[in-house]
């Protein structure tokens, strides 16, 4: 759980390594992920927005594989055969999506791209 000690260890290190990441990035001067890209609002709304759009949408596979394997039933290879429609998908579209996002703006192709990854589950 949350109390854990191994729980809170991780997470002490995990955010003693993001402090170390932001520090040496502040400092270094060709830093990896510039932080003065976060002043843009745009920029920084759009980031914490794909972040969490990224991970509700990963968590939900997971929780969706799990459903169907403990809740109805379904063996592993039945699981994966009822969710491959969305990652051939995503295979499928991820080649052309340059020139998809140019044409139609990126705004469209993250609300269509979530909407049918919905519909594919």
């Amino acid at each position: 759980g949350w109390g854990d000690r191994r729980t809170v260890t991780a997470l002490i290190v995990g955010l003693a390594g993001l402090a170390a990441f932001l520090v040496f990035e502040a400092r270094t001067p060709r830093p990896m992920l510039p932080l003065g890209l976060f002043r843009d609002i745009r920029f920084a709304v759009t980031n914490v927005a794909s972040f969490a759009l990224g991970f509700t949408s990963y968590t939900g596979v997971f929780l969706y594989s799990m459903f169907l394997q403990q809740a109805q039933g379904w063996s592993p290879t039945q699981t994966g055969l009822r969710m491959a429609p969305l990652f051939l998908v995503q295979m499928v579209v991820s080649p052309a999506i340059g020139r998809l996002s140019h044409r139609y703006g990126h705004s469209a192709l993250m609300t269509s791209g979530y909407v049918l990854s919905g519909l594919s589950m």
